[in-house]
């Protein structure tokens, strides 16, 4: 039987645990704890218990209780490879398969290669994946890709077949364990705890799995502090939205009740008719726009050599309308690699919240540059400003520093979020600067990774 123990870190699910140890009516009890924290379980669990309790109850890590179950059906004795030993044998194993490679046909005997294929190693037997699974996803792969899953296996296989001949493996020792209590008896009648783990790795979760199947009880102590954020944060975004739909939705069935109850003059039934219509208008808009964010999440980018200069003459085209305000175009120009209609969308809502916050005739620069870092983007204005307080929030769906003059504005508190999933595909985000009553400069950074983002510096372009 599995129980879970649920709750924020500090809220006594370490006593609550040892606690029940405690009243165990005898039963064998073992809490399976991190190597580290062993010594201090121990002592918390006689200072609650009292001295009898380690008749019946003890503490454990993975590897002690490993210890302790082939200690009574063999194994504990067997040689075991260290690390010189686990090197050796990998060499030995590469040079066995050398003609069958592609890849590593002529690999580097360097220690440095051979550590790093032995950590390879390590990483597929903590993640249980076998020589056979390698092979298997080779073959799907295809290319040179596959070719490299193909020779791991071939190494990893012949690794597996020398180290059952010469010495175990420490890293197949969970492995190993989790088939001793399937296979036996030791763990029946027993009570199991686990505390102070953060995860568990495949292998860890096999060992459960097996005690699941033998013990008389297993109990998961877990701290949930980030869960309970995602719900809270999940329940923060359905109220906002239920409340970005109520305003609208109010409005247009008061007026649409108006429209059908009463007889209007014309120019009453066209203002109506006009606000249903606009109303409207923003309700599809914000279906959109989340539809947009959702979609971005999992969308797979294509990335492409786009002119810096035709970001800004789009951004150009679409603000000409906007005559009341003064726009100042400045940028380098170079070939910068983006998803283009992905960060035009990011350009074309950070100046529309600039306009949004500021007064008519109010000056807006709009630049570009080529950092050390990468190109960097950036709108600044003179307007409203946002207080410090309220700027790690204004990338949440729905948020609004000032809503009253969002919605004034038509606005849903929905483009920042978009922009904020837009950049983390392009490995960059949103960079705040602002002060209330003076304005804001909102950027980011298209980054230069090793040269290949930024190329081709050219002349700077001032409009």
């Amino acid at each position: 039987m599995l129980k879970l123990l649920l709750g924020r870190a500090g809220t006594g699910k370490t006593r609550a645990l040892l606690e029940a140890m405690a009243a165990g009516d005898g039963r064998p009890q073992i809490l399976i704890v991190p190597e580290q924290h062993s010594h201090s379980m121990e002592r918390q669990l006689c200072a609650i218990g009292g001295s009898r309790v380690s008749l019946f109850a003890e503490v454990l890590s993975f590897t002690r209780l490993a210890n302790r179950v082939f200690s009574v059906y063999g194994g504990l004795a067997a040689p075991a490879l260290d690390g010189g030993g686990r090197l050796l044998l990998l060499c030995a194993a590469l040079k066995s398969v050398a003609p069958e490679l592609r890849v590593y046909q002529r690999p580097s005997r360097k220690p440095a290669f051979l550590s790093g294929l032995l950590a390879t190693v390590d990483e597929l037997k903590t993640c249980r994946i076998t020589p056979e699974q390698l092979w298997t996803a080779g073959e799907e792969s295809g290319g040179g890709e596959g070719d490299k899953l193909r020779d791991l296996s071939l190494i990893y296989g012949a690794y597996e077949a020398m180290t059952a001949r010469q010495g175990a493996d420490p890293r197949d020792r969970l492995t190993r364990l989790a088939e001793a209590l399937t296979r036996e008896d030791w763990a029946v009648g027993k009570d199991f705890y686990l505390d102070a783990f953060t995860d568990f790795t495949p292998q860890e979760r096999a060992v459960l799995s097996a005690l699941l199947g033998k013990a008389n009880s297993v109990t998961v102590a877990l701290t949930c502090d980030k869960l309970e954020e995602e719900i809270q944060a999940r329940e923060d975004f359905v109220a906002a939205f239920a409340h970005e739909l109520k305003t609208p939705l109010t409005a247009i069935i008061g007026y649409a009740d108006m429209l059908r109850s009463r007889k209007l003059d014309e120019e009453k039934s066209f203002l109506s008719a006009n606000y249903i219509y606009t109303e409207g208008k923003r309700l599809e808009a914000m279906s959109l726009r989340l539809l947009d964010i959702i979609v971005t999440k999992k969308e797979e980018v294509q990335f492409q050599l786009v002119p810096a200069a035709s970001l800004f003459e789009y951004l150009k085209d679409m603000f000409a309308s906007h005559t009341e305000m003064e726009f100042h175009f400045q940028y380098e120009s170079c070939m910068v690699r983006a998803e283009a209609n992905l960060i035009k969308s990011v350009q074309v809502n950070l100046l529309d919240n600039a306009c949004k916050a500021s007064e008519p005739g109010s000056p807006i620069e709009v630049r570009g540059k080529l950092t050390e870092r990468g190109y960097r983007f950036e709108v600044k204005d003179v307007g409203v400003g946002i207080p410090r307080e309220e700027q790690k929030n204004i990338t949440k769906a729905f948020y609004m520093v000032d809503k009253s003059r969002s919605r004034s504005k038509n606005g849903a508190g929905l483009g920042l979020a978009l922009c904020a999933e837009i950049l983390l595909l392009h490995g960059s985000k949103l960079e705040i600067e602002s002060e209330p009553g003076k304005g804001s400069c909102i950027s980011f950074v298209l980054p230069d990774k090793g040269g290949s983002l930024c190329l081709r510096r050219g002349a700077v372009f001032r409009h």
